[in-house]
């Protein structure tokens, strides 16, 4: 498809471990995009529950979308690395495989990139369960006053996940010398060594205010990859927080998810 100069063009990565049916339903509302310059990377992380035959049928509909597969589990971290550093347009997005996105979520965000001068945007996100759903906000970030660094420190829990960032390729280099450790709580180990370099490289006062180790509760577990992420991202580059909430989020907890992503796969939807 020819792209228009000036129009962003993005890559989404989604890594998924045995969630066939409800990754069905995040492809899907990439696919129902209104905006058609993207490409989907799926990392399926070793799954044995028959995604990479469904996979196969949505490559052979659609050739934008790739899938890296892992022969054994490797965990989020290793996945969501090894979609970004296949990507091969200018932005980079992420979605969890149980997550799906607003019909016009690219679309606003090519009007963004065009709007602001930033490489990096972050956003919060709508949250769905059978007896309410509600907007997350996020706080807005804190940019350092150094031009050679980025954003200001913050803790976990200030920039929702990945899913709910965008950047530039080119920041890619963030991510330079991470190792690909498949354990989250050695991820812990390694972080809080890198946020304490930081703290002393910026010449900051006193100690980071939490330190990130391998029982630390926050990054030492499944979720905390985002926080690392997006830690990395905006040690490097300014960020721009932007007034939308593109990514819907389903309550996990509730069966009821599971049970419906079940049925639309048995009718083809």
């Amino acid at each position: 498809m020819n792209q228009p100069d000036k129009e962003a063009t993005f890559s989404i990565v989604i890594p998924s471990y045995n969630r066939k049916q409800t990754l069905r339903l995040a492809i899907n509302s990439v696919l129902d995009q209104t905006y058609p310059y993207w490409e989907l990377i799926i990392v399926d992380d070793g799954s044995n529950d028959g995604t990479a035959e469904m996979l196969k049928d949505f490559q052979a509909k659609d050739s934008r979308i790739k899938v890296i597969t892992h022969e054994v589990p490797k965990e989020r971290w290793v996945s969501y690395l090894d979609g970004y550093r296949a990507a091969k347009n200018d932005w980079i997005l992420s979605n969890a495989s149980d997550d799906e996105y607003i019909y016009a979520y690219l679309e606003q965000l090519n009007h963004c990139i065009k709007k602001y001068d930033y490489k990096i945007f972050y956003y919060g996100y709508s949250y769905v369960s059978l007896e309410s759903s509600w907007e997350r906000p996020v706080k807005e970030l804190v940019e350092d006053p150094d031009p050679n660094w980025g954003m200001k420190h913050y803790d976990h829990g200030t920039v929702q996940g990945m899913c709910s960032v965008a950047f530039h390729r080119s920041c890619l280099d963030a991510f330079d010398g991470v190792p690909m450790i498949e354990n989250f709580y050695d991820l812990a180990d390694w972080f809080g060594k890198r946020v304490d370099q930081y703290w002393q490289e910026r010449g900051l006062e006193g100690q980071p205010p939490i330190h990130y180790s391998n029982d630390d509760k926050w990054c030492g577990n499944p979720w905390g990859d985002d926080y690392v992420f997006s830690w990395l991202l905006t040690r490097k580059y300014k960020a721009k927080k932007l007034d939308i909430r593109p990514t819907i989020a389903y309550d996990r907890t509730q069966d009821w998810l599971y049970e419906r992503a079940i049925i639309s796969g048995t009718m083809g939807i």
